[in-house]
């Protein structure tokens, strides 16, 4: 199976037009008017299946769902408990991705200056009713982020809990390229260490951990930005999630991270990773 983000724009041009057109509700369940710039903030899921997507991802990590009427379907709204996690909308492409959000103060200005430096913007800056405005756009090394300035603010920097978001992490073809375009453009501290005896780099402002930057690690894969869920159980999740139709791409092994971590698709196809942490 090959793994490629091509046909991305087609689902995010699907968000947008009918965000646009709506109503829709804000990445925060109750307004906070802070910004975590630079961090990511709100992940949506395109998919050419939301029942499908809905009941996979309900039954594996307990999301539940609210369904918002807009003028091109229905938008899925993910919460897990009183806290918004992210969305899905239904595609026509099938291609089944996650987008990370990337927090910014003017979405306008962050994305003429990214495209400046190499970016690009495959879909511009978009106001969207009740949630703030967003874009799209692909890195030099073609990996698809979104940008987004919540008009609510953005939510509160917690510790994750158990089947919330842990991690965001980019396999790159070009990781040395990729992390120069991110320090350069989002100001982000670089560090480089040795994971498992390959180089390994982590984003950071000050003592905050962003995000890392790790070697393409699956092939006929483009570079692509791939979420971690927090599980208490990798092994029994795992195995929930071939049961509820996931492929296993990487089962948990000891000589990765104490095997605590996970690299499966769900039944459409979207890639995600799972990781018990810590791990230690």
């Amino acid at each position: 199976m090959k793994y490629l983000c091509l046909p991305v724009s087609l689902f995010f041009m699907m968000i947008l037009a009918s965000c646009s057109a709506d109503n829709y509700p804000p990445i925060v369940d109750v307004p906070t008017y802070n910004y975590r710039y630079g961090q990511f903030v709100w992940h949506e899921l395109g998919t050419s299946n939301v029942d499908a997507s809905r009941e996979f991802y309900g039954q594996l990590f307990n999301w539940e769902f609210e369904s918002i009427p807009t003028t091109d379907g229905n938008y899925t709204l993910i919460r897990q408990g009183n806290k918004y996690l992210g969305g899905m909308i239904e595609t026509k492409s099938q291609q089944n991705l996650w987008i990370g959000a990337i927090s910014v103060e003017d979405t306008e200005k962050a994305l003429d200056f990214l495209s400046s430096m190499g970016a690009s913007t495959v879909i511009g800056t978009t106001r969207i009713t009740g949630r703030g405005s967003m874009a799209l756009l692909k890195d030099p090394q073609g990996a698809a982020v979104s940008i987004i300035h919540s008009s609510a603010g953005d939510p509160p920097l917690l510790e994750a809990d158990a089947n919330e978001w842990l991690w965001m992490e980019l396999w790159s073809d070009q990781p040395e390229s990729s992390a120069e375009f991110y320090g350069k453009t989002l100001g982000y501290d670089i560090t480089e260490q040795v994971a498992n005896g390959k180089p390994y780099w982590i984003f950071g402002k000050q003592e905050l951990k962003i995000a890392g930057i790790s070697p393409n690690p699956i092939s006929n894969m483009t570079t692509q930005w791939v979420p971690y869920i927090k599980v208490t159980d990798p092994e029994e999740t795992v195995n929930r999630a071939k049961s509820l139709g996931a492929t296993i791409l990487m089962a948990p092994n000891q000589a990765i991270r104490n095997g605590s971590v996970a690299v499966l698709t769900d039944p459409n196809g979207a890639i995600f990773c799972i990781q018990k942490w810590p791990f230690n």
